[in-house]
């Protein structure tokens, strides 16, 4: 428990300071959020208890996929810095030797293809930041809980929008901030332990 009360103070820390910045969080606009604080909050916390479940590699990917998310709402981009860390938590559980590489692998290429698709499809509506963050999320988890994962983000987001569309806040062109959704997926499988070997 020290190891996570640790490791969410210095996740937490770290938020603060590069959500400080635009240029830090990864920013286009010269924005700060008023939600500034519970971002961070949410930060530090998620990797805390993932860290507590014992799974780093998870915990580390789930930090920084929060500020992909909050990045993705505030300026609608998820900036490659925090991918990147995504991907680098990946290749750490790819090499640890506990898991297959060929299942996750082909996840990762056919959840690829599939959001350059709807990318393509949808004229931009679905961005490139989510096709990258899906794969790196499929990296991160693995095959099924990737799937699982990436599913039940698309499905909260979609439910979501229809709900905008319903309440006429919003039209069937107009395009949500998927990294938030997807995150929430990625949640799910970290902290309820969907894949046992993430972290592994």
């Amino acid at each position: 428990m020290g190891w996570a009360l640790a490791a969410g103070l210095v996740g937490g820390a770290v938020a603060w300071w590069a959500t400080a910045r635009p240029e830090r969080w990864g920013l286009e606009r010269a924005v700060r959020p008023r939600w500034r604080v519970p971002l961070v909050g949410v930060a530090g916390a998620v990797l805390a208890v993932a860290v507590a479940l014992g799974h780093p590699a998870g915990a580390v990917a789930l930090w920084a996929a929060v500020l992909a998310a909050g990045a993705d709402m505030v300026d609608r981009v998820i900036p490659h810095r925090w991918l990147a860390v995504m991907l680098a938590a990946a290749a750490v559980r790819l090499m640890s030797g506990s898991v297959a590489w060929a299942p996750d692998l082909v996840l990762a290429a056919a959840l690829g293809a599939f959001f350059l698709l709807a990318h393509l499809v949808s004229r931009g509506g679905f961005g490139m930041g989510d096709v990258k963050l899906g794969v790196a999320m499929s990296l991160v988890l693995g095959w099924p809980a990737g799937f699982s994962a990436v599913v039940l983000g698309l499905l909260v987001g979609g439910l979501y929008g229809l709900g905008l569309v319903v309440a006429r806040r919003a039209t069937l062109q107009d395009g949500i901030p998927l990294g938030p959704f997807l995150t929430l997926g990625l949640a799910a499988a970290v902290l309820l332990s969907l894949s046992p070997v993430v972290g592994s």
